[in-house]
């Protein structure tokens, strides 16, 4: 027996008409109400609406179902699934939906395959998934323990799984306590993320995501498009990485006016590049990371940037490149010095092996000459023994 066949032939005895909150229905789906309402897998709330005297009249032909998400619509048909045949076809991204439907309909079976799935496939890649899904429904277990490995594991994910998080998740997961990441690739991660986001991108989101307490090394492949962003929106400083308007609404009414006016006043008088702290910020940790690495100036595009800024860029680049410059001829010398004292040292010990040799051979010479005189003074002392015997010789033949 299957729902998906046409009533006829599945000789299904209601509809459940399946659409989101304030919308037309989507789907309508001819079941059975003895599997929804006693089956091996029914549902508590069928069980209640069919059994109730008061509702079954209405209840007879068809039900509505109406739904905030679409995850939820789209789950919906996965349930009945798993209620009519107990397979059950869940993913990253309904699981949270279908544990949500499984809470609302009072099915325990489905809940418990669903918890299972869930507690095997959180991982470092899925928990951005898992925090866009978990926030939507409330499922504040799962988005607790999702954040905790996304903020731990944030360096290892890939940017794409990291861009279905909208604009507050993203801010809540990158300044939230726990998070772990090197500032250099956060300033990777959060271009990639703002250019998929452009629709979306404002001046508070540029503060918050760029603000030195999480950012305080911008690195240099992506320091021009932060330069660019913070000039085009106008960003706050890191310190308070705020807007004027969350400012003020944390001050005495009495005071808004006066603190707007008078921040006003302060802009005026630092002109366009410093109308805040924030741009200064930003600005001076995009130019000390070009700096750093002039050889990337060599290939960007300088277009469209103020003439002060392409100035500092330029003359920073230079001032770099000098002081590398300076620096590797610093080295050279070092390294020559080093290398030419290291090459008198082996002429000395060269010499004075090379004197040791001559002393060695000398002394060699000697011996050999003291060999020689004693070897002489054998052989004389040898033939005067020879001689000493043939005289003992013929004197004891005359005897």
């Amino acid at each position: 027996m299957s729902w998906r066949l046409s009533p006829e032939v599945s000789l299904s005895d209601w509809k459940i008409c399946v659409k989101k909150t304030g919308h037309e229905v989507i789907k309508t789906n001819h079941v059975h109400r003895a599997i929804l309402g006693i089956g091996v897998r029914s549902c508590k709330y069928f069980s209640r609406l069919l059994s109730s005297s008061q509702a079954f009249a209405e209840s007879v032909m068809a039900s509505d179902l109406a739904f905030e998400e679409d995850t939820t619509v789209d789950a919906f048909s996965t349930f009945l699934d798993y209620v009519y045949t107990g397979e059950l076809s869940v993913c990253t991204i309904s699981a949270v939906a279908l544990l949500d439907l499984a809470d609302y309909l009072g099915c325990k079976a489905a809940y418990e395959e669903v918890q299972k799935f869930v507690r095997d496939d959180l991982s470092a890649q899925t928990s951005p998934a898992y925090i866009r899904e978990a926030s939507k429904y409330g499922a504040d277990k799962i988005l607790a323990a999702a954040l905790r490995m996304c903020a731990t594991s944030f360096r290892t994910i890939l940017p794409a799984n990291l861009l279905c998080l909208p604009p507050d998740l993203f801010v809540g997961l990158v300044t939230g306590s726990g998070f772990e990441c090197d500032s250099e690739v956060l300033s990777e991660r959060v271009v990639g993320y703002l250019e998929e986001h452009v629709d979306e991108v404002n001046g508070d989101l540029v503060s918050v995501l760029t603000s030195n307490s999480i950012m305080p090394f911008i690195c240099p492949d992506v320091a021009l498009q932060l330069l660019r962003l913070g000039l085009e929106h106008g960003v706050a400083n890191e310190d308070g990485a705020r807007s004027l308007q969350m400012e003020e609404e944390e001050v005495a009414p009495a005071k808004k006016k006066q603190k707007k006016k008078q921040k006003e006043e302060e802009e005026e008088e630092e002109g366009p590049i410093k109308k805040n702290e924030a741009l200064v910020s930003l600005q001076q940790r995009c130019l000390e990371s070009l700096h750093e690495n002039y050889d990337v100036l060599q290939t960007s595009n300088l277009d469209g940037l103020p003439a002060d800024i392409t100035i500092a860029l330029l003359k920073g680049g230079l001032d770099a490149a000098a002081s590398a410059k300076d620096e590797a001829v610093k080295e050279s010398d070092e390294e020559f010095k080093e290398l030419w004292e290291s090459h008198w040292k082996t002429v000395q010990e060269l010499k004075s092996t090379s004197s040791q040799l001559a002393d060695a051979r000398a002394e060699l010479t000697a011996v050999q000459q003291q060999m020689s005189t004693a070897h002489a003074e054998n052989q004389n002392s040898q033939a005067a023994l020879r001689r000493c015997e043939r005289q003992n010789q013929r004197i004891n033949f005359r005897s």
